[in-house]
């Protein structure tokens, strides 16, 4: 079970991103669509909004609170391969 599992997410993930490029080529020809990224100052309102919330929810629910705790801490250790993960971040094509 575990195996299957595991081969379904790889091939999930790797399929996802494989199709991914036609779709978003196709949007932007045919339907005018604009592929941007968020900018690193809307990026930053929005991160410290949803650490507001996830304090706020954390309060109420300790349930969230002991996710968020594991969460946090898988992100915290996740920080050092996400700032050279995928290097250098490509420019969006206008």
């Amino acid at each position: 079970m575990e195996v299957t599992v595991r081969a379904t997410n790889s091939y999930s993930l790797a399929n996802s991103e494989a199709i991914q490029a036609k779709i978003i080529k196709e949007n932007a020809e045919k339907h005018g669509v604009k592929n941007l990224y968020w900018s690193d100052d809307m990026l930053k309102a929005l991160h410290k909004a949803w650490l507001e919330v996830a304090a706020e929810e954390s309060a109420k629910d300790p349930m969230f609170k002991k996710v968020w705790t594991d969460m946090k801490a898988f992100m915290d250790e996740h920080d050092i391969w996400e700032s050279y993960g995928y290097l250098p971040r490509a420019k969006a094509k206008q």
